[in-house]
């Protein structure tokens, strides 16, 4: 299953694990096109054990889950508002607790869940103190549900993408970050959503088998912690 599945993000990944002839269910605040899909607000635990319940139905369990629900926006700490700070980090982080709580006890041992973290949650964002801490928060969520789920068999990891190209990025950055992204990236570009989908599936297959608790950076040498 991928929260945020319709998103510039969640759509690849969809469409990666479909090519792989898995089954993968969809949850986004909009319907999204193919099988197994449902509209959901992920900051409602009510909806979220719904629409896992509906799902784990239909799919026969789970298998692996991506949390790449989230949304981000940009005020100064004197204009940002608790509403405001709670909208982001209950889309992010409180999301993806709601769907690994709900997912867990319908999850096949061996299974793995990732969450799309963020390099912002590393170095900080000014202007964007709610998005980063949401983003860390992801951090610490993977970490702690690797030491807590670890002796069920189910792995759960973090990928920590950089400046990807997206409406979220281009929302971040109206002056264009993408003409200055060769100078601060060492690849020379922004990266693409496509770039994010390897490193996921990774963490997903058994090739990480023995991998947990880890976050995998995506962001072209931006940012090496």
């Amino acid at each position: 299953m991928v929260t945020g599945g319709a998103g510039d993000l969640g759509r690849p990944i969809v469409a990666a694990l479909r090519g792989t002839g898995l089954a993968v269910g969809v949850l986004d605040l909009e319907p999204a096109d193919g099988p197994h899909s449902l509209a959901c607000d992920v900051t409602d635990p009510d909806a979220v054990e719904a629409a896992v319940a509906a799902l784990g139905e239909e799919l026969g369990g789970f298998g692996s889950v991506v949390c790449a629900a989230g949304i981000q926006s940009e005020h100064e700490l004197a204009d940002l508002s608790p509403a405001e700070f709670h909208r982001v980090l209950d889309a992010s982080l409180t999301g993806a607790f709601l769907t690994a709580k709900a997912v867990v006890p319908r999850m096949v041992s061996g299974g793995s869940i990732v969450v799309l973290s963020s390099g912002l949650g590393f170095r900080g964002m000014a202007r964007g103190a709610h998005y980063a801490a949401a983003k860390a928060g992801l951090v610490g969520l993977a970490k702690s549900l690797a030491l807590e789920l670890g002796p069920l068999g189910i792995r759960a990891n973090a990928v920590a993408p950089g400046p990807i190209r997206s409406r979220m990025v281009d929302g971040m950055d109206p002056a264009g970050i993408a003409a200055r992204g060769g100078d601060a990236i060492p690849l020379g570009r922004l990266g693409e959503p496509e770039d994010v989908v390897g490193p996921v599936l990774f963490l997903l297959s058994s090739a990480a088998a023995f991998v947990t608790g880890a976050v995998l950076h995506v962001n072209g040498g931006m940012l090496m912690p």
